[in-house]
């Protein structure tokens, strides 16, 4: 049990850090975050390539060049993905609380943030909008996972 509240405590912190970051840097800095990756992959990729990994420097190669080039459609895409991951994480954790038949409020609160945190990230429009909105959900969430942990904590003493 301890394991889990540690998992919850690690989660609830990462949905700050990421929060506060889509705040602070929204799409612009996405955009260059994005960049940096694919020229770090073209680097590894030629780096590979001067190692004679053929095949692993050409495919790194590849992908670096097409997020440079890419990285602002592949941001919807990424949104996307990220967006649905947060859903299942927000249904998982619902489905998990009502299995327990939790009598915490915040055990459904969490959850119910968290995936309306997911479908801003994956479905709304105006990356600007989405990242803001996204960005305080998932602080706002955070903090409600960190007093939920150590809530947790502080009664197994």
């Amino acid at each position: 049990m301890t394991n889990i509240k540690g998992r919850e405590f690690f989660s609830a912190l990462l949905y700050i850090v990421v929060g506060v970051l889509l705040v602070i840097f929204r799409s612009d800095m996405l955009e260059l975050a994005l960049k940096i990756v694919g020229i770090v992959f073209a680097v590894a990729g030629i780096l590979d390539l001067v190692r004679k990994n053929w095949i692993s420097g050409a495919v790194s190669v590849v992908i670096g060049v097409v997020v440079v080039l890419f990285a602002a459609f592949l941001i919807d895409f990424v949104m996307l993905v990220i967006g649905i991951l947060i859903v299942i994480k927000g249904i998982v954790s619902l489905l998990g609380a009502c299995v327990c038949k939790s009598k915490d409020i915040l055990a459904y609160i969490f959850p119910v943030l968290t995936v309306i945190s997911g479908c801003v990230l994956a479905f709304a429009d105006g990356e600007n909008i989405v990242l803001l909105i996204g960005g305080i959900i998932l602080i706002v969430n955070g903090a409600l996972g960190l007093v939920e942990s150590l809530k947790g904590a502080v009664t197994k003493k």
